[in-house]
């Protein structure tokens, strides 16, 4: 999971975009979906976040790497490599943010989405693929639902929880579903609901507590997601993209499998689902 710290942080890039319709192929690991990227050379496993607007390593990562971590009271810990790359970009004299390693769980860090802010990227996970392509109208087989981009590359869709509007944000670093506080209020769920179990849908021993709930379904746009299991807790992160005064959701990697594929297309501002 994403702190807000590392949202903070603006990644320096220096070098050429990469070719249009290249594709990497992801491999699941702890409920999430990373691929290989290049440090200096050196092969690391990066989760593939949608909701990362940029990239960051695990400081562990950093270290194994003989990297110097720079320390800045204002930015927080960064790190310089001479290269940043994959069959997706390329990318010199990157500075890359550095985090504890708790919650990235198996793998050495994020890749973010801004390095691909003005085009359009596709989990296919019929393949098990990540794909980055030109911007471009989806199939007629494709449901298209548009998306209020913040922060450049946050996708945000209007959605409906069992008769509650909820503002739900495309997480595919997110392992679970989750809901803020105020979701699991709009929706009937107090504290000590028999409809409530525990969960932990965020390692690590600073993770808020969580509970988690069947729903009846959601909908958005025209797609409808029966009976999926939502998680509630008051992670800061939704505080962290201006989510924590609404109804809020984060649509995690487990509901997205449902799909064949999904795309978010940052140029016509469109989430494109295909069942």
């Amino acid at each position: 999971m994403k702190t807000a710290a590392a949202i903070a942080v603006l990644v320096t890039f220096a070098c050429a975009a990469p070719g249009l319709g290249a594709s990497v192929p992801l491999k699941a690991e702890d409920g999430r979906f990373t691929m290989e990227v290049e440090i200096n050379g050196q092969a690391q496993r990066f989760v593939v976040d949608t909701a990362a607007p940029s990239t960051f390593m695990a400081a562990e990562a950093a270290t194994a790497l003989g990297l110097t971590v720079n320390h800045d009271p204002q930015s927080g810990d960064t790190v310089q490599v001479a290269s940043y790359e994959s069959p997706l970009f390329r990318r010199a004299n990157e500075t890359i943010s550095v985090v504890p390693r708790t919650g990235m769980s198996v793998a050495d860090g994020v890749v973010g989405m801004d390095l691909f802010a003005a085009q359009r990227v596709t989990y296919d996970f019929t393949h098990l693929t990540f794909t980055v392509d030109a911007s471009a109208p989806p199939l007629a087989t494709v449901t298209t639902i548009p998306v209020e981009l913040t922060a450049g590359t946050l996708a945000v869709v209007d959605a409906v929880i069992d008769g509650v509007k909820v503002k739900a944000l495309i997480d595919g670093g997110a392992r679970h579903t989750i809901g803020n506080p105020l979701l699991q209020k709009a929706l009937g769920l107090a504290d000590g609901d028999p409809r409530l179990s525990e969960d932990h849908p965020v390692p690590g021993p600073t993770a808020p507590p969580a509970v988690k709930a069947t729903v009846g379904g959601i909908d958005i746009g025209a797609i409808h997601i029966d009976k999926p299991v939502v998680a509630f807790s008051a992670l800061g992160f939704f505080k962290a993209v201006g989510l924590d005064g609404t109804p809020a959701l984060l649509l995690g990697s487990d509901l997205q499998r449902r799909f064949k594929t999904v795309t978010i297309d940052y140029v016509r501002h469109e989430l494109q689902l295909r069942q």
